[in-house]
């Protein structure tokens, strides 16, 4: 069963990982650090032990890997997903569980950790609340759109019609027909003669109609 911390001054939580940023990087974090920081109220010492469930520190007070995390420029980003590690009964039950109020986070934590009064939980979903508030999250279920090369088609692709002028300047269309006739067989040449010599007397029709206009 986890043991959820809680700060009496957790809405300093913005301060002190400001200061994670812009000091250097401790050997400890223990109360002299905290003092030096600023961090001088007796209530504040519970911060300690909200790294440490963090994980930013180890139980030692030596800073970890995810205390690098936060000095970096992506430190909000990174400091959410270490949140939804260190809280995982809540965001398990609730992918979203940093939207919610603190009434329905303290319903949820009773069912997890049914020895803590009221008063307790309360504390317990205010500390959770006040990191979560200077976390950036990025919403679960939420889909990226990521542009797709799609290769073309041509089969697909719209036809483009010549546009034909007599216009000068204007590339000239060169149109080529094929004709295919279906002449009945028959023994007669003169049937023969008859429809060549039509077919050349219609072309030479058409090709003298074009050259005149």
């Amino acid at each position: 069963m986890p043991d959820f911390p809680y700060v009496l001054t957790s809405s300093k939580a913005s301060r002190l990982f400001a200061e994670i940023r812009d000091r250097g990087k401790p050997t400890k974090v223990n109360r002299p650090w905290l003092e030096a920081a600023g961090f001088k109220s007796k209530n504040d010492r519970a911060f300690v032990n909200l790294l440490k469930f963090l994980g930013v520190i180890d139980n030692t007070g030596t800073p970890t890997d995810s205390y690098d995390l936060l000095r970096n420029a992506e430190w909000q980003g990174h400091l959410a997903d270490i949140i939804r590690s260190s809280y995982q009964e809540l965001f398990s039950d609730y992918e979203n569980a940093h939207t919610r109020t603190k009434q329905q986070l303290m319903d949820q934590m009773r069912s997890i950790d049914s020895t803590s009064s009221s008063n307790v939980l309360d504390l317990k979903a205010t500390t959770f609340l006040n990191v979560c508030g200077i976390a950036q999250f990025s919403e679960v279920g939420q889909e990226t759109l990521t542009a797709v090369s799609i290769p073309r088609n041509p089969a697909q692709e719209p036809r483009t019609e010549p546009v034909i002028s007599h216009e000068n300047g204007v590339q000239n269309l060169t149109v080529n027909l094929n004709i295919a006739l279906e002449i009945p067989t028959v023994t007669d040449q003169a049937v023969y003669d008859a429809i060549f010599s039509a077919m050349a007397r219609n072309i030479g029709t058409l090709l003298s109609r074009d050259d005149s206009e």
